[in-house]
């Protein structure tokens, strides 16, 4: 009687602590849920706020990416055919996916498009050494140089002139850090950067988009 009573309290034992293991893991998955859906929501207003600062548009258009993910937005912006956004946040409200998206090295990103009035002459990138260099239909008939701006390696590709590509590098080279991409294509007329967002406050956003803004109204790439 007595180990048939003692396996019973046992069985009762691990019972209430698998009980309460599953109370605690779900608790922690609802913090997790509202915690990071506030961040990204944070985020959000945050990044919107800076871009409409910053471009001061006529029009604007937001659209959310999968609840608290995102936005893509399109602009109208004076001086430019059109100016769109893509912010892309980590789901931090979901506590079992973001253990793979931590793997795969993936961060908080805002990519935009500056769609110019004039053609640019020539195919131009600009890309921090150490970062993932981004597929590039061109590749071919691009040529290399490594340049040193703010403090980090620049990779600078090029079709013809690199002083462009090492002009754009040099204006933004106190914020390359955060910078994944740099990129000019004729074909479709586009500026284009590709940022990572997580350590930067609307307020260093705001001023490093003002001085895109500033350098595409100033820089001649034709």
């Amino acid at each position: 009687m007595g180990r048939a009573g003692d396996a019973g309290g046992m069985t009762e034992m691990l019972d209430y602590k698998y009980f309460a293991g599953v109370v605690l893991f779900t608790l922690l998955l609802i913090y997790t849920y509202y915690n990071g859906q506030r961040i990204n929501l944070k985020k959000i207003r945050g990044t919107a706020a800076s871009l409409e600062r910053a471009l001061k548009p006529v029009e604007k258009r937001y659209t959310w990416l999968g609840g608290v993910v995102g936005f893509s937005a399109d602009f109208k912006v004076q001086g430019f055919e059109e100016v769109q956004a893509v912010l892309t946040l980590m789901p931090r409200q979901s506590l079992l996916y973001m253990p793979f998206v931590l793997l795969r090295g993936a961060e908080d990103r805002l990519q935009l498009l500056f769609f110019l009035k004039e053609k640019p002459f020539e195919e131009l990138h600009t890309i921090p050494v150490g970062k993932r260099r981004p597929h590039i239909h061109n590749m071919e008939r691009l040529k290399r140089a490594v340049e040193r701006h703010g403090g980090l390696d620049v990779e600078i590709l090029y079709e013809r002139d690199p002083s462009v590509a090492s002009g754009i590098a040099g204006a933004l080279s106190y914020r390359l850090s955060n910078v994944k991409q740099i990129s000019l294509t004729p074909e479709r007329g586009v500026f284009y950067v590709e940022l990572f967002v997580k350590s930067l406050t609307p307020e260093e956003l705001e001023e490093f988009l003002g001085r895109v803004c500033d350098l595409l109204s100033t820089y001649k790439f034709k």
